[in-house]
Order: C-alpha cells, then sequence, then structure tokens
C-alpha cells in the first residue's frame, strides 16, 4: 500500500491496469475467476499469483498504451523462467545508448545498419531482449551482465528467446526456459473498465538462442 501511494497518478493508473488484465488472463487460461486468485506484491520484484491449487508463471510488461502478459500454460513452461518485455521505438532515443548496453559484436552489428531508423529499430528489439531474460531470472536489467548477455541464431542451453514485432513501432520479446509454442490473444480495454477479446492478425516469432558468454553473436534467425 505505501509503495502503490507513492505512485505518480500515471503509474497507478498503469499499475491497475496490468493487474485487471493478469485477472482477465489467468482466469481464461485456467478457469478460476480473478476473486479466486491472490496477487502478492514484491518489492523490486515481479508479482506473485496463486490460488489452491495453482502458482502460475508468468510476466507483465507495458509500453505507451500497450500491456502484455505472457503466461506458461503446460509443462516447463509452468515452473521455467519466463521474462517478457514490450518497447516501442522512441525516435529521440540516442543511438549512444549502445556504448551502455551492446557488447563488441552487438555494436558491430549496429554499425552495419543503414540509417538511423534502423540503428534503433535494432536497439530496441535488443532491449526487449535483453530485459526479458533478465525479468525472467529477476534481476535488475542494469547490471553488471547487460552486455554479456549475447543473442543467438541457435537454441542453446541458456534458454530460448522469441521475438516480434507488434507493429511498425513496436517491439515484443519472451524469454523462456525451453522452446515453447506461442498463442497470442489481444483485448482491448473499454471506457468502462471492462476488457474486451478482438481478432488481430498472427505475430511471426523470430526463436533465437541465449548465452552469457562475450563470444560473437548472429542475428540471423529462424521463423516458426
Amino acid at each position: 500500500k505505501a509503495h502503490f501511494a507513492s505512485l505518480s497518478a500515471y503509474r497507478k493508473k498503469t499499475f491497475c491496469l496490468s493487474r485487471l488484465l493478469l485477472g482477465f488472463a489467468l482466469e481464461k487460461a485456467f478457469g478460476y475467476k480473478s476473486a479466486a486468485w491472490t496477487v502478492v506484491e514484491r518489492s523490486g520484484l515481479p508479482p506473485l499469483a496463486k490460488n489452491n491449487s495453482l502458482r502460475p508463471n508468468f510476466s507483465i510488461s507495458h509500453s505507451g498504451n500497450t500491456f502484455g502478459i505472457a503466461l506458461g500454460l503446460s509443462g516447463a513452461s509452468v515452473t521455467g523462467k519466463l521474462g517478457l518485455d514490450i518497447e516501442i521505438i522512441k525516435p529521440d532515443r540516442k543511438i549512444a545508448i549502445a556504448h551502455y548496453i551492446c557488447n563488441a559484436q552487438q555494436q558491430a552489428k549496429l554499425k552495419t545498419l543503414p540509417g538511423r531508423d534502423q540503428q534503433r529499430r535494432y536497439l530496441n528489439r535488443l532491449w526487449t531482449q535483453k530485459e526479458a531474460y533478465f525479468k525472467a531470472h529477476e534481476q535488475a536489467i542494469l547490471n553488471s551482465q547487460l552486455k554479456n548477455l549475447s543473442v543467438l541464431d541457435t537454441e542453446t542451453g541458456g534458454g530460448c528467446m522469441s521475438t516480434s514485432s507488434l507493429d511498425e513501432s513496436t517491439e515484443i520479446s519472451i524469454y523462456h526456459s525451453r522452446a515453447a509454442i506461442i498463442t497470442t490473444r489481444y483485448a482491448n480495454f473499454e471506457e468502462n473498465g471492462q476488457i474486451v477479446e478482438h481478432q488481430a492478425p498472427g505475430l511471426e516469432w523470430l526463436n533465437y538462442g541465449v548465452s552469457l558468454s562475450a563470444e560473437s553473436e548472429s542475428i540471423s534467425s529462424s521463423q516458426t
């Protein structure tokens, strides 16, 4: 309660909307009404959700007016690590941010891209991938391993990274412990506070491996 009271009006709104979406997603996935779930807030860590029989694995993210929940439904996805990040490309984001988030191989890749728009898009995608990974491991993205996380074109023992574009300006990445089939559902927040599902085009996911070594990375990928 003290943490919520300290938030700005905007952050309070996004906090409440994300919890509404979480309840909606849990009900759709498991059949229990949102009131049957207890959400435990943790300082500096993502929340937990549980009821008498389930403690599902999930991750929450939002950027601008877009909110997302990644929710494990079966097998290793329920108990494994899961992280989600959504980011809108910021036209005024400085390319110099690469110095803080990119290792040598990633900076070399950045320099091969023609034009600031493509470079910003690459950095935005890379940021979502790194944040999804560290969220899954319950670590802040600004940590000593940030530069060392590489995204590889082959799946490795380090887990699987799935990345897609929601639209021309929004990137989304999901880190999961093992390769998984991703099913996407879309919904809108209505003015009356209700959440209503709607049809939307399917996403084309690119699957990568990850490694915390500083070895060379390849940006080529395979589509699912």
